[in-house]
């Protein structure tokens, strides 16, 4: 059985320029989560994560 984690709209490349200092706080968190979901992937055994 084939097994994977779907997961979608990362906004990658976002830069955050309207969020004012919030901005890098948001790009380290988006970060962040996708480590999480990486993290969730490997733990989990998947053989695919799709965004």
């Amino acid at each position: 059985m084939v097994r994977f984690i779907q997961t979608s709209d990362w906004q990658i490349g976002m830069k955050g320029g309207g969020l004012g200092e919030a901005g890098p706080i948001v790009r380290e968190i988006r970060i962040e989560s996708i480590h999480n979901v990486l993290k969730s992937a490997q733990e989990q055994k998947v053989d695919f994560v799709l965004l």
